[in-house]
């Protein structure tokens, strides 16, 4: 899924290298003076009559503005354009008119002198502001380009977290409240957030039991009326864009058909549980227009399906075992829980993992209450703690823990912050990691580990 940024950072253009447009304004003011020259005063080319003569304009302008450099070049201009038109409209040769009129040609000269000298005093006054601006100007240009590869290294690993198990993915602790012991329901709690992240005034959310049965309204946010209390799939244009095409759908999708009447809604979000076997739909009524962008419905997309993912696990980890949380169950009934946890990999593509914890043979007597204890402090509410016989040798057990909806990666940080509240943990005690996904890949490698088990502390 794709993020850009919807509000860029303003950038602030460099006013460097003025100078780079002198020739413009030297090609501009000479035309209009050598044009006005000719046109009204022609029997006086230069104005040599006039005190001042207006084409002190040019090297006084370019030295004002762009310093020496301009005033000298102005200059240069001023007196090479009086001497053209003076011989082309006179006919007095250029070292004539130098001789004859001294003095008018020095004028032009310090003319562009006092040009260059503003420039100059004003340069040196604003000197601060301007190393200042040209500081800010580097420190704005390098910040935009650390926010661009943040933002950019924000995104892809926003991605990849959302596609490879939630419980790692980088939301806020807002979200992973929607979850916590005594809360609201999901649904409920997720629109309450999108009305205060994403100003989502008017929004309800129908779930299914199975794809192309009616939704039932779970859940809504703003006013009830606006919503049918049961959703056929077919029920509006837009709904039935957004479950047949599995994925977004918005008003604009309608804008090309023959009526609107039933496009009330901005739009469709739709989620499907693997394997089809169940469906939810966010429909959304009201957002702010300054608001609506494909980034922010993008945003709502995928915290959507990531909220609904999350109430599915929970609702499978629940059904797996209804043991009290942190209880060790005994073997008959921790095979039970990984029957439950079998069929809910099979029926819903719910996979689990299950974490063997085995001591070694020199393992202090100590270890085994360090080990309870531990476990039970580091193990989720719904993570089934349960005992495994081991063949061959009477009244000896593993340890194993079943985690429900859990993922190889999450058991691997459990495996490791469990050793670590353990003296010599990783020393004494080996663990290994099954994911409950092929029922008769599983039930082969739980036989083998069984039989090559040694028994916990």
């Amino acid at each position: 899924m794709s993020r850009r940024n919807a509000n860029p950072t303003p950038r602030i253009k460099k006013t460097g290298k003025r100078w780079l447009g002198a020739p413009l304004d030297a090609t501009l003011i000479f035309l209009a003076l050598a044009a006005t020259n000719f046109w009204i005063n022609r029997d006086d080319p230069g104005w040599t009559g006039l005190n001042p003569t207006p084409w002190l304009l040019l090297p006084v302008f370019l030295g004002g503005r762009y310093g020496s450099r301009g005033g000298i070049s102005g200059t240069i201009l001023a007196i090479g354009a009086i001497l053209a038109l003076q011989f082309f409209l006179n006919g007095t040769p250029p070292g004539l008119a130098l001789r004859e009129e001294p003095y008018f040609f020095l004028a032009l000269l310090i003319g562009g002198a006092c040009g260059s000298l503003i420039h100059f005093l004003l340069e040196s006054t604003l000197g601060p502001e301007k190393e200042l601006q040209d500081t800010l100007i580097q420190a704005n240009q390098k910040m935009e380009r650390e926010i661009s590869v943040y933002r950019e290294n924000e995104a892809s690993l926003t991605d990849v977290l959302l596609d490879h198990g939630a419980e790692f993915a980088p939301l806020d602790e807002r979200m992973r409240r929607l979850f916590a012991p005594g809360a609201p329901p999901p649904e409920q709690g997720f629109l309450k957030l999108a009305a205060e992240f994403f100003d989502v005034t008017e929004a309800a959310i129908y779930t299914g039991k199975r794809p192309g049965s009616p939704l039932e309204m779970s859940a809504v946010i703003g006013n009830r009326s606006a919503f049918q209390e049961e959703m056929r799939p077919s029920g509006t244009p837009m709904v039935a864009a957004a479950l047949t095409a599995r994925k977004l759908a918005t008003c604009r999708h309608l804008w090309r058909g023959e009526s609107l009447e039933d496009s009330a809604y901005l739009a469709a979000i739709p989620w499907f549980a693997p394997g089809g076997s169940a469906c939810a739909l966010l429909l959304v009524s009201h957002i702010p227009v300054t608001l609506v962008s494909w980034e922010s419905l993008a945003r709502l997309e995928a915290l959507f399906s990531w909220t609904m993912e999350q109430a599915m696990q929970v609702e499978a980890a629940k059904a797996v075992t209804e043991a009290d949380p942190g209880s060790i169950l005994q073997p008959d009934d921790f095979e039970a829980a990984i029957e439950h946890a079998l069929e809910y990999a099979t029926t819903r593509a719910v996979s689990s993992s299950l974490v063997i914890f085995q001591s070694a043979p020199d393992a202090p007597d100590t270890l085994k209450a360090d080990f309870v204890r531990a476990l039970r402090s580091t193990a989720q509410p719904l993570d089934v703690i349960g005992a495994v016989p081991v063949k061959g040798v009477q009244s000896a057990y593993a340890i194993a823990v079943l985690r429900p909806a859990g993922t190889t990666v999450g058991s691997k940080g459990l495996a490791h912050r469990l050793l670590s509240h353990i003296p010599r943990g990783p020393e004494l005690i080996d663990y290994r990691i099954l994911q409950v996904e092929d029922a008769a890949q599983f039930r082969q490698q739980w036989q083998e580990l069984r039989t090559q088990a040694k028994p916990n502390v």
